[in-house]
């Protein structure tokens, strides 16, 4: 909430207010410089205060087809921070190539010429040799 006729000449946003008796409350409230301030307000205090008319920074009057626009723009130039290959990922480059499997593109089955379940089988018996040796 804000009010005008706490401060001079002023508009502040009200943090808290607490009673101080019959007649009076405390206010916490903030000014438009960002600083926190507490007054006392009493019942005759009453007729100078005012609610402000609730003011937006933001006026939400521009183009949406400029907002959707600004914020595609937003989002391309933060996707690496989620996919650091999404300019590879989105591209149309190598559509047309057809990619093998991760396992078969490990440098031993190239050099080999395995086939994917040998380099698979091959794996198996790597991990069984080092759970063996961590066991021993």
């Amino acid at each position: 909430m804000h009010l005008i006729g706490i401060e001079p000449e002023s508009i502040v946003r009200i943090v808290a207010v607490e009673p101080a008796g019959a007649d009076a409350v405390n206010v916490t409230y903030r000014l438009p410089s960002g600083q926190i301030l507490e007054k006392s307000v009493f019942r005759a205090d009453e007729a100078k205060l005012a609610v402000a008319a609730a003011e937006s920074q933001f006026t939400f009057a521009a183009s949406p087809a400029d907002f959707k626009l600004a914020a595609e723009a937003t989002r391309i130039k933060l996707a690496h921070l989620f996919d650091p290959m999404m300019a590879i990922h989105t591209s149309n480059a190598g559509a047309n190539i057809r990619l093998r499997p991760p396992a078969c593109r490990t440098p031993t089955t190239r050099r080999r010429g395995r086939s994917r379940a040998e380099a698979e089988q091959e794996l198996a018996r790597a991990s069984r040799r080092m759970r063996k040796a961590e066991r021993t």
